[in-house]
């Protein structure tokens, strides 16, 4: 089987052989042809695969692959009602019906008059029927006869046998050692058999045919219409109707002769496995679509072919104690090429592009190294692989190259090469993931990598996408061992096992995955996949038997059944395919038990027809020119084509459907004027395969540019907002007047060019920011065609307006100064206001938002002065108002100072108190006067006064008893002073 990593010395099915069981081996499965009359539509195309079939004079049978039993025609006795169950033979008497089961018992329905369907007990393997009498060949190989017996045909030989055959009322036997025996009626010589050893036998009505062991055919019995006249020629397979007869040449076409009335003659063509004849109809079951070679170098021990890629194969072929890598260059053990070299030993893993990769051992000194070749032993070359001492290229798809790497401690890192020379080869790029205690990179392709990446012990299958970071895990859920091999970048194949055992999996996408393992198989792995196709192996009883799959677990084949005898009993591998030359090619591995060696081989069959595919350009929208009505449309369909290179057939169907009506070829020119029109191609090959492609084109007419309009040119003001630092606004620009004589929706831009933008703004209608100053913008509209158009609207930005603050300080005054005293106090109200309310700052200790009030205390001497109060605003705008007073001298005369008494208080520790000392001005007129101060601390005793206010005395209560005393200063309004004294006792509480 395909090794796995780094296993040098490969293992070769020669096991297998031990494990077979005595199987028979049904025919493979394929279609059944039914020709001849139809009067009892015993002749009616039957659709499915089958793999056995029967006649009877006037109905047919059929075995499905499925082993269910098929039967149609004439049904007077219920003859073609099948009882359920699955079958693995089958015959047709006059009225009645006989077959085997699965499990080797007999079934029969149908007339019974004779006890015809009334079976032995036991297991069987062969059986026939004739008219009224049935016959069947035990497992032992003893005969067994009943039903109708008026010519003895009841009376069975004894003897083994391997086949047997009847019909009306005679019957033959084909002994083990290949000498026919015959019994029953004989008029006509029906059963007078020729000397010789025959390996096949079929009876008619009045005569009977038989294959001796040479292949050449004998007739024997009534002639009335030929059909006993010897042929010419080999052949496999024969069947006798009423006068006709039927065979299968050796290289398995049909041939016929005798009384063909009726279409008996009309032959199917082909190639096929099976025939079958009723009285006046024929059928033929199809021959096998798969052909098998041995790629098998003469002198080797030991050969498999792993890959096959672009016309090439590759593998191994072991001719001393090592491997040599295999490169086949066609379908023949004759292409084959060693590309070994004087390599130790070396094995191609895959192949593409004309690139075949692998491994090659140095075993001297115990290392491994991945490697590629280019068609010749000269053109090696090893691949560099960082620090590990082990490596292996497992995947190619011509230019990347998946694999792994080894280091001392088994450390395996799944790997990714680039190029195919020397010097574009770099260090191999490590897909990890770090988190895994190994991985392993077995495919690539279209940038994709498969292969797995092992955890506490259990390897996941993995995608990469051409580093460690895009590591994806696709382990199917409950799977306890996984592992992707190939992919074709977006499906990929490979197993998993579960708790049914080794499962073959085919990944539809990284989230999507189909078990593929065949019912009725102990388990089964995928290991390529291409052209619809996957293949692998399954295992029954023990032995492994190459597989091709198309998608699921149904749909697939047996390529085991299509091996010959001395590799029948022998396990079976399929590794990769192809397609070349219109046929598909499988390549794997076979073991032969006569020679004892597993083998290199292939499977070759017609690669199943491929619909074509159909091009044409989408289409579009088509605009007139101005003044055109009409224009011609070239619908080019040349780009069609068919994967098998088949020869196509064009038709077209058009939207209005006279556009086209009829045409064929695959390139038409129609003229069309405004409007929607769509066109359909189907190309069709001679299969009658088909793909369609749809153009939709749409005329209209000739595109005019759009009108752009930028609207008018605006002075605008930036407005006041209190704020200094804003000095911007937003200016608007509307394009909405543009307009389009098409009606085609528009996209806008705007520019100001003057300040170094291109196209900066888009939309109809926008804003943009700017301080005062003079713009001009342009805009530009364009339609959906491309077409466009400009516009210029200049904008003026006039500065932020400010008005300056408003200062009222009343009315001038003229004063007369009090009696003796040489000035006057005056506490006038000042006000400022601002137009723009805005926050305004004063020279009179005021301010505020909009307005700031304040009253205020003047002392004027006698004379005229002149005061000047502002206000300024926070743009800087000052505003100012001023106050001219005049004091004139009282003509009364002068004024005497103030008088401070002393005063004495009485108080104990802890008290506080406010007091007003009694002191007065000598003035008759008794003008105010202020307390100026007084001295802070006495002793522990606290003093102090408020400006014009009374003094406050504080006694702590750790104050000891006992006189304290401080001074007082006033002040009256012409400014003369006097000092007074305070004096407190203080007394024990």
């Amino acid at each position: 089987m395909k090794p796995t990593f780094f296993a040098l010395n490969r293992c070769c099915l020669a096991a297998a052989a031990v494990l077979v069981l005595g199987l028979a081996q049904q025919a493979a499965s394929q279609g059944v042809n039914v020709w001849g009359s139809n009067a009892y539509n015993q002749s009616v195309a039957q659709t499915g695969q089958f793999v056995a079939l029967a006649a009877g004079p006037n109905h047919s049978l059929a075995i499905r692959k499925d082993g269910t039993l098929h039967a149609w025609g004439y049904n007077s006795d219920g003859q073609t009602i099948v009882p359920p169950g699955t079958y693995k033979a089958v015959a047709g008497g006059s009225y009645h019906s006989l077959a085997i089961r699965d499990d080797g018992t007999l079934a029969a329905w149908g007339h019974n008059g004779w006890g015809q369907c009334n079976v032995p007990a036991g297991t069987f393997k062969a059986v026939a029927a004739g008219a009224f009498n049935s016959l069947a060949i035990r497992t032992d190989g003893t005969l067994v006869g009943w039903g109708h017996n008026a010519y003895g045909q009841t009376n069975v030989p004894a003897g083994t046998y391997t086949a047997i055959a009847a019909r009306q009322a005679h019957c033959l036997a084909l002994r083990s050692d290949g000498v026919l025996v015959g019994w029953g009626t004989n008029e006509y010589g029906q059963r007078t058999i020729p000397p010789g050893t025959y390996k096949a036998v079929s009876t008619g009505f009045l005569h009977t045919l038989a294959i001796r062991t040479d292949g050449t055919v004998v007739g024997f019995g009534s002639n009335a219409s030929g059909q006993t006249t010897a042929q010419a020629g080999t052949f496999v397979a024969v069947a006798a109707g009423y006068e006709h007869s039927l065979a299968i040449r050796s290289d398995g076409t049909l041939h016929a002769w005798g009384n063909l009335v009726g279409g008996l003659g009309s032959l199917p063509t082909g190639r096929f496995q099976a025939v079958a004849s009723g009285t006046y109809h024929s059928l033929a079951l199809e021959a096998p679509k798969w052909t098998f070679a041995s790629l098998h170098p003469a002198g080797a021990w030991y050969s498999a072919a792993w890959a096959a890629g672009d016309g090439q194969i590759g593998g191994v072929a072991n001719h001393a104690n090592y491997g040599n890598a295999a490169l086949w260059t066609d379908l023949t053990v004759a292409s084959y090429v060693d590309l070994s070299g004087d390599l130790d030993a070396s094995e191609v893993w895959d192949v593409a592009g004309g690139v075949q990769v692998g491994s090659f051992s140095n075993i001297a000194a115990g290392t491994n190294a991945a490697n590629l070749w280019q068609g010749l032993p000269t053109t090696f070359l090893s691949l560099p692989q960082h620090d590990y001492r082990y490596g292996v290229a497992a995947g190619t798809d011509g230019h990347a190259h998946a694999g792994s790497v080894l280091g001392a401690n088994n450390d395996s890192v799944a790997v990714l090469w680039t190029g195919t020379t020397a010097s574009a080869l770099a260090l191999p790029q490590l897909l990890y993931p770090q988190t895994a205690e190994r991985s392993f990179a077995y495919g690539v392709a279209d940038g994709v990598q498969v292969g797995s990446a092992t955890f506490a012990g259990q390897a996941h299958a993995s995608v990469w996408y051409g580093d460690a970071a895009s590591w994806v895990d696709i382990h199917p859920a409950g799977a306890g061992v996984s592992e992707a091999f190939r992919t074709d970048g977006t499906q990929h194949v490979g197993h998993l096992w579960n708790h049914l055992g080794q499962r073959a999996v085919l990944w539809t996408s990284n989230s999507q995955w189909t078990d593929l393992t065949p019912l009725g198989y102990d388990g089964a792995s995928a290991y390529n996949l291409g052209f619809g196709h996957q293949v692998g192996h399954a295992t029954m009883g023990g032995m492994p038997r190459a597989m091709i799959w198309s998608g699921s677990a149904g749909h697939y084949e047996d390529l085991h059944d299509y091996l010959p005898i001395e590799y029948a009993a022998g396990g079976s591998y399929a590794w990769d395919l192809d397609v070349r030359d219109g046929m598909l090619v499988v390549v794997g591995e076979a073991f032969n038990t006569v020679t004892g060696q597993s083998e290199a081989v292939i499977w070759i069959a017609d690669a199943p027809n491929q619909a074509p595919v159909a091009v044409l350009p989408a289409g579009g929208t088509i605009t007139l020119n101005p003044g055109e009505t009409t224009t011609m449309l070239v619908l080019d369909g040349s780009g069609s084509s068919d994967p098998d290179n088949d020869v196509l057939t064009y038709s077209w169907t058009s939207d209005p459907a006279e556009l086209l009506q009829g045409a064929t070829g695959p390139v038409q020119t129609v003229g069309v004027g405004v409007g929607t029109f769509t066109f359909t191609l189907t190309v069709t090959d001679p299969e009658g395969a088909s793909d369609s492609a749809t153009a939709t084109y749409t005329v209209v007419p000739g595109n005019r540019p759009p009108v752009a309009n930028a609207g008018p040119d605006q002075t605008l003001t930036v407005p006041h907002d209190g704020s200094p630092l804003t000095r911007h606004m937003q200016v608007p620009l509307n394009a909405g007047g543009s307009t389009d004589p098409d009606g085609d929706s528009l996209t806008y831009q705007w520019a100001l060019p003057q300040n170094g933008s291109d196209w900066t703004w888009s939309g109809p209608s926008i804003q943009v920011g700017l301080p005062a100053g003079v713009y001009t913008f342009v805009l530009r509209v364009t339609d959906t065609s491309g077409l466009w158009s400009e516009d210029e609207v200049i904008m003026t930005v006039l500065p932020e307006p400010n008005q300056p603050p408003v200062v009222n300080a009343g009315s001038d005054m003229v004063l007369v100064a009090p009696k003796g005293v040489d000035h006057v106090n005056i506490d006038p109200v000042i006000q400022a206001t601002d137009p723009d309310w805005d926050f305004l700052y004063t020279s009179f200790g005021s301010s505020g938002v909009g307005n700031a009030g304040r009253r205020v205390s003047l002392v004027f001497g006698i004379g005229i002065t002149t005061m000047t109060f502002t206000a300024t605003d926070s743009y800087g705008e000052v505003g100012e108002d001023t106050l001219v007073v005049t004091v004139l001298a009282h003509p009364g005369g002068a004024h005497e100072g103030p008088k401070a008494k002393d005063d004495h208080y009485q108080l104990a520790p802890g008290d506080y108190t406010w007091v007003y000392p009694m002191s007065n001005d000598t003035h008759t007129e008794n003008l105010p006067f202020s307390i100026l101060g007084v001295t802070s601390r006495v002793g522990n005793v606290y003093f102090s006064t408020l400006v014009g206010g009374p003094l406050g005395i504080y006694v702590p209560p750790s104050a000891a008893p006992g006189n304290y005393e401080a001074e007082y200063f006033i002040v009256d309004a012409q400014g003369r002073t006097d000092v007074g004294k305070i004096r407190v006792q203080v007394k024990k509480k």
